[in-house]
């Protein structure tokens, strides 16, 4: 019942099709080969994200969890379980900061300006491509962990960028900020 609503099909609708009939076949390429190793004993699961086609047509990103039931004795299938989420939200919703973000980018890089970003509670570092060019390097090339952007402050700077730090965490400024 679930898969009718997800599709907008009705039961007798969905009987007789297979999954090629509803599945947009771009969206997963190695289904058949996933599926003959799972009846070939080869795999005992798999998961994957795919989309389907729904009764008028348009497409809905669905996650799809399918394993063997197989017969105790000698092991063949005697049939697959097949778990399907709609993720279709969760897709758009994904797509849309993947815009936004590359909006973001773009917008940064055409402006020269470089983004730099630390977590202090996993004590982890983001460097966008154009700070770490800023500075000299290559994207990738400082080391986003630990407390490796602190060699990276001019020996002057760092006592009173530790002060500033320190003064921002015992909740006397609202945001640390330096130069």
């Amino acid at each position: 019942r679930a898969l009718c609503e997800m599709l907008g099909y009705e039961p007798d609708d969905l009987i007789g099709l297979r999954p090629p009939d509803i599945t947009h076949t771009e969206s997963d390429p190695d289904a058949d080969r996933r599926l003959r190793a799972l009846a070939q004993g080869e795999i005992d699961e798999y998961a994957v994200e795919k989309q389907f086609l729904r009764k008028d047509g348009t497409p809905i990103w669905v996650f799809v969890a399918v394993s063997a039931v197989r017969d105790e004795t000698d092991g063949r299938p005697l049939y697959f379980i097949s778990q399907l989420m709609d993720i279709e939200a969760r897709r758009r919703a994904e797509q849309a900061l993947e815009l936004s973000e590359n909006r973001w980018n773009f917008a940064l890089e055409s402006a020269g300006q470089g983004v730099w970003d630390y977590d202090y509670r996993c004590r982890d570092t983001f460097y966008s491509p154009m700070w770490s060019r800023m500075l000299g390097y290559e994207p990738g090339e400082v080391s986003p962990s630990g407390d490796a952007w602190l060699a990276l402050v001019h020996p002057a700077d760092l006592p009173q960028l530790l002060r500033d730090e320190q003064r921002h965490f015992d909740g006397e400024t609202e945001q640390f900020e330096c130069e």
